[in-house]
Formats: structure tokens, C-alpha cells, sequence
């Protein structure tokens, strides 16, 4: 998810999200509790810059809220959240179980994606 698609689909410049998440915005919230009607799903963010920062995970499932949470420490919030979703890992914490600390942006993300699709 990206700031433009909530501008776009949700919620036109929705002002600060909730308990300390930038873009989790009820409107926004109110969108990933409907979806996750089709199956359990995370929602997963983090703002860092020159190694200080911050990251919130929240978790939802038919239609309810599993876990939301805002903290400081890498590891916390965003792999609860992975676990809760049934992310395995062993050896390695499940962010990067999953690859994710590879991608320093959504940006970076959605390049490889494409990437992958040539």
C-alpha cells in the first residue's frame, strides 16, 4: 500500500494515522478489516531513517482486528504480526524469513516485482 492509492481510493489527504502509524487511517483500517474477510491478512510499516525510526504492525481476520500495535524495536510489532499470519522461520526472524529486508521502500518492492515478471 502506498500513501497515493489511500489518497486515491480511500480517503483524500487523511491527515495523520492512528496510535502512531503514519498511514493506518480509519478509513484505511476500515478497507483492511473488509478484506480481510477473504482470508487473514497484515498490514506492516516502519519509518526509519539513519537508523532511528519507528514500525507498527496490525493484524485483521473476518473482519476483526487480531493485533495492532506501534513500538520501536525491530523485531516486535512486525514479526507478532507475521507469526500471526503463519509465517514460519528458522533461524532468522520472520521478516526476514520472508525476504522483505532486501526492499528499503515500497518502491523497491514493486520494482521487483516487475522485474520478476519479465
Amino acid at each position: 500500500m502506498t500513501a497515493e492509492f489511500i489518497d486515491r481510493e480511500l480517503e483524500p489527504s487523511p491527515g495523520p494515522g492512528s496510535d502512531g502509524f503514519i498511514l493506518l487511517t480509519a478509513s484505511f483500517t476500515a478497507f483492511l478489516l473488509d478484506l480481510s474477510v477473504l482470508g487473514t491478512l497484515a498490514y506492516i510499516e516502519t519509518d526509519y531513517f539513519g537508523g532511528t525510526g519507528s514500525q507498527g504492525a496490525a493484524v485483521y481476520s473476518n473482519g476483526k482486528p487480531l493485533m495492532q500495535s506501534e513500538g520501536s524495536e525491530l523485531a516486535d510489532p512486525i514479526n507478532k504480526a507475521l507469526e500471526l499470519i503463519g509465517v514460519r522461520s528458522e533461524g532468522s526472524d520472520r521478516f526476514d524469513a520472508l525476504g522483505l529486508g532486501n526492499f528499503r521502500s515500497n518502491d523497491a518492492i514493486f520494482e521487483a516485482i516487475a522485474q520478476a515478471k519479465k
